[in-house]
């Protein structure tokens, strides 16, 4: 490249590229503006000095370290700007919506929070209950309606649990009791004949039967 006094000097360079296997750097021209920053093979450079602070700068950006530093500072970034939005939004009742039904409670330092679901939104809020008294009373009426109700349903299905294990408790009872009047029943049943057998086959008795019937008749023969 000429100019009038045909010199021209290399005041940095700005870019490096490979084109057709061949390297060649974006020059920025001293005296001349950017607009007229031209692409040169490296052959046709005589400005080593520029060619290695330029590759050293190059070769610290490329390094692993700075590219995860290029990575984390972005993200830090989001996420400031995601939390600042955050705290820009408004929030609970400052967001004009109208609330729909409490979805649950929790304290927060101290505090009774609860839970509230909007119409015609997906998001639910954390909004002190202080004011959800005052903002909206039937909602929150309706909040505790339906916990003691709950309660009221789960504490009568205790209570007839409770009594249809008494009654089940009774059945078993009677029926143990039906069985051992039933299993008397058979063992005196079955004790009777061997008590009759028994008195049949004991010759005292046998012996006592038999004198007797002799005295019976001789007293009668006996005039």
């Amino acid at each position: 490249m000429d100019n009038a006094n045909g010199e021209f000097f290399v005041e940095s360079i700005v870019e490096k590229r490979i084109r057709f296997g061949k390297v060649e750097y974006l020059l920025k021209w001293k005296g001349f503006s950017d607009a007229e920053n031209t692409w040169e093979p490296v052959e046709n450079l005589d400005c080593p000095e520029l060619i290695e602070e330029f590759e050293a700068k190059l070769l610290e950006v490329n390094s692993p370290k700075r590219k995860l530093e290029q990575d984390v500072i972005p993200k830090k970034k989001k996420i400031a700007s995601i939390e600042v939005e955050k705290e820009i939004q408004p929030r609970g009742f400052d967001r004009g919506l109208i609330p729909d039904k409490i979805l649950g409670a929790t304290d927060s330092k101290g505090e009774l929070m609860f839970l509230m679901k909007w119409k015609n939104s997906q998001e639910a809020d954390l909004v002190p209950a202080r004011i959800a008294n005052l903002k909206c009373p039937q909602v929150v009426i309706r909040f505790y309606e339906e916990r003691l109700m709950w309660h009221n349903s789960n504490d009568d299905e205790a209570v007839d649990l409770q009594a249809v294990n008494v009654v089940h408790d009774d059945q078993e009872n009677d029926q143990s009791e039906s069985e051992t009047i039933q299993e008397k029943n058979r063992s005196n049943e079955t004790s009777d004949p061997i008590q009759t057998e028994n008195q049949q086959n004991d010759p005292v008795n046998t012996v006592e039967m038999t004198s007797s019937d002799d005295h019976d008749q001789a007293r009668s023969t006996n005039p």
